[in-house]
Parts: structure tokens; sequence; C-alpha cells
């Protein structure tokens, strides 16, 4: 009856354990630091479930558990589809949603619409026609001087307006405006005035101007994507369950591969390691709960 008792604790304590997959697995997400990340929310709910053990009716605990299995293996899949099974480029492409290139051994998501990768990790803006690519400058076609401008006159009024009808006169297309106590002749299109008298280009919308130079607009692609460790390779070096023993056995290894889930977690000592452990528990429980659960756990009556 013990034996029977521990492992209705098991399996309770696993179907509690639940809380440590939350729903956005199901929604695709599958950084390694996503994952590492969302397990170490539900460490403080998964010791206060093992608190509130007594209250859970058995029934209950058994269907959860079956559910458990189903959202823990999903997890898995999502986290190493990402993490591990996946080629670079397929990984870069999957969580970008677009395309992806090349630089070195990693591969980064290709720079958006009017810019071009520098180096490895940086985005640059493009130079538009006419301005000469310095970099991370643009430097401006050449300005140009708008002369010395219609001041006021002898016979004028105390005001600029005959000026202005001067400078109006002589330049109709583009129209005049007053610079301090002189009427000048607008820039040209594309063209702003410098102080008085001169008319540099603009700048390209999202660059800052810089005199004879446009400062580009710059953003990191972030730190790419390399191919993975293979859980194949890498992970399937544990030990089977039925090698501890009897039901009991396997009970209590089951009990330690939890606490070494937790243990990871709260160490924050190692994101791969810890997604291991989750791999582990997954492949332990499965038979445990084929081979061990049904015979050791007392039938309820249909009465």
């Amino acid at each position: 009856m013990k034996n029977a008792s521990l492992i209705l604790v098991i399996c309770i304590l696993l179907c509690s354990a639940q809380a440590l997959l939350p729903k956005n697995y199901l929604k695709g997400e599958s950084d390694i630091a996503q994952c590492f990340g969302d397990i170490e929310k539900s460490v403080g709910d998964l010791k206060q479930i093992a608190d509130e053990l007594k209250k859970l009716e058995f029934k209950k605990a058994l269907q959860e558990l079956g559910d458990l299995m189903k959202v823990l293996d999903k997890v898995i899949e999502k986290c190493a589809d990402a993490t591990c099974w996946m080629k670079a480029q397929q990984r870069c492409e999957n969580e970008t949603e677009g395309a992806c290139e090349e630089s070195g051994l990693i591969w980064y998501p290709k720079c958006k619409k009017g810019y071009h990768a520098d180096g490895c990790c940086v985005c640059v803006q493009d130079c538009p026609s006419g301005f000469a690519d310095q970099g991370f400058e643009c430097a401006k076609p050449s300005a140009y001087g708008r002369g010395a401008g219609y001041p006021w006159e002898f016979g004028d009024d105390l005001s600029l307006n005959e000026a202005m009808k001067r400078c109006e006169h002589d330049n109709p297309q583009l129209g005049c405006e007053q610079w301090g106590l002189v009427i000048y002749p607008k820039c040209q299109p594309n063209f702003h005035n410098f102080d008085c008298c001169i008319c540099s280009p603009n700048c390209p919308a999202g660059m800052t101007d810089i005199g004879v130079s446009c400062q580009k607009e710059t953003y990191g692609r972030g730190v790419g994507f390399v191919d993975g460790k293979c859980i194949e390779e890498n992970w399937n070096n544990f030990t089977p369950i039925e090698k501890f023993g009897k039901c009991v056995q396997q009970a209590e290894q089951i009990v330690k591969d939890i606490e070494d889930l937790v243990k990871s977690v709260e160490d924050k000592s190692d994101m791969w390691n810890t997604l291991k452990l989750a791999y582990v528990l997954l492949q332990h429980t499965n038979p445990f709960l084929e081979h061990c659960v049904d015979p050791l756990v007392p039938k309820t009556s249909s009465n």
C-alpha cells in the first residue's frame, strides 16, 4: 500500500508540473532563452502545488498527467526544432519570417529595403543617387550660393516690401524669403538654406544632416543563427528508466529527475542543460506511465 501511495504522489507531482509548460509554447515560440524563461517563471508555482498534493483527486491526477506528457512532448519538439534540429538558415527564416543570408558561419536576416549590410551585424541606409557613399555617411552633392540677395535701397519705404518685389520679379518660380535684413530667392526643391546665402541638399528621410554629409540611420540585425547541437547525438546518452529497477525505484528516479530540473532552473547555470533535463524527464516518464502507474495505483471502485 505504501508503494502505491508513493506512485500516486509522484503522479500528482508530475501532473502538477503542467505549470512548467506555458501556453505560448503551443504558439510556436521556440527560442532556448524563451524556453528557459518560461520554465523559470513556473518553479514557484510547482513548489506551491507540491504543498497541495493531498488535496488533489486521483482521477483528476491521472488525466492531468496524460495531458502533461502531451504538452511536454510539444515543448521539446518546439524548442529542439529551433535550437538543435534545424539548420541555421531554416532557423533564421522561421524566426524572422523573411529571407536570410550567410556571413561567415552565421546566418542573419537580410536588411530591409533601402538598407545594406555593413559587416556581419549592422544594416545601414543606402545613399541616394548623387550622394557619395562614405560608410556611415552620405556626402552631399555640391551646394550652391543664392547670391548677395535684395537689400533695402534708397527710395524704398521703411520696409523690405520693395526688395521682396524685386526678388520675386527676378525669381518667379522659386519665390523669395527674408533672412536678416535681406531678401533672398528660396532654394530649389530638395535644397534648404544654410545660413543666409548657401543652398544645401536635403538629406534623405531617416538620415541626420551634419553639414556637408548626411549621417545614415543604422540598426543591428541580432546575433544571428548557427547550426545547433543535435538531440539525437548529444541527448540520447541517458540511462533508460527500466535500468533503475522495479517501479518503486523508477519512481524515485523520476523524483530525482524533477529535482535536477528545478535545481538547474534555480541555479541559472546552463539553459541548454535545463532543456536537456526536461527532455530526459519526458523520456523517463513515458515508459514509467505505461508500465508502472496502472499496476501500482489501486483501481477505484465503480460503485
